[in-house]
């Protein structure tokens, strides 16, 4: 989550190929993919995206199952949206 947040893209490289998680187990807010967007790091979106898509997808999703869940309602793609970050989203 730090590599990707920080934009660390050697780090994130080497622990994505290593088999980390994007999400910490249990918090769901806590996750690899709403921190790079939050601090605006396409370089660390992309890596994750060519590397993990189907990990990034389900992280997405459960975000979303979350925020139904929970009632609260920020997630990446909310947060994409409102910072108009069409980069991110697309």
């Amino acid at each position: 989550e730090l590599a990707a947040y920080h934009g660390l893209e050697q780090a994130l490289v080497y622990l994505l190929d290593h088999g980390c998680p994007l999400k910490k187990p249990g918090i769901s807010s806590k996750n690899a993919v709403f921190s790079a967007v939050k601090n605006g790091q396409h370089g660390s979106l992309k890596l994750m995206l060519e590397r993990r898509p189907q990990d990034v997808r389900q992280v997405i999703r459960d975000e979303e199952e979350d925020s139904h869940r929970s009632g609260h309602y920020l997630s990446t793609f909310w947060l994409t949206m409102t910072r108009m970050d069409f980069a991110a989203a697309r």
